[in-house]
């Protein structure tokens, strides 16, 4: 679910979307 070893960028990313959409 969770790469952030592959691509921190792309975990960080996703990461904030997650929580924009929490918000």
């Amino acid at each position: 679910d969770i790469t952030l070893s592959s691509d921190p960028e792309a975990r960080t990313r996703e990461w904030i979307e997650k929580t924009d959409r929490w918000r």
